[in-house]
């Protein structure tokens, strides 16, 4: 619905403003905790992108795919949030890191689920 692509693009605009918070900060993450960020912002960005096409083009298939895929983001995050603590807790990121790195975490989760949402919308119209 129009409302998901609204939240996307509302979780999109907050991604930017925290980044441009991140470089004025000067933020540091730790090359770990970068190279998490980079492959849950590639899932993300996938799964928006299939999400966007299975509804353009009616995909049930592709819809039923992005199921098990936005289950796998969802538990992405969970493993991301205990890997960081244990960073925050061995000293390799600052608190400040580990705040910023949870928020971003959290935006591309929500921008998931509502990708998920416009699938499900494909999937409820093939019943």
């Amino acid at each position: 619905s129009s409302r998901d692509l609204e939240r996307i693009g509302d979780h999109a605009e907050a991604l930017i403003n925290l980044n441009d918070y991140l470089q004025r900060k000067n933020v540091q993450f730790s090359n770990s905790a970068l190279e998490e960020l980079e492959d849950i912002y590639r899932q993300t960005s996938e799964f928006v992108k299939d999400a966007l096409e299975s509804v353009e083009n009616n995909d049930l298939e592709m819809a039923e795919s992005l199921i098990e895929r936005h289950e796998a983001i969802n538990k992405m995050e969970r493993v991301l949030r205990k890997t960081h603590i244990k960073r925050l807790n061995n000293g390799e990121c600052s608190t400040q890191a580990g705040v910023n790195f949870i928020d971003i975490i959290s935006h591309y989760t929500r921008v998931s689920d509502h990708a998920m949402n416009l699938a499900e919308k494909v999937l409820a119209e093939q019943i």
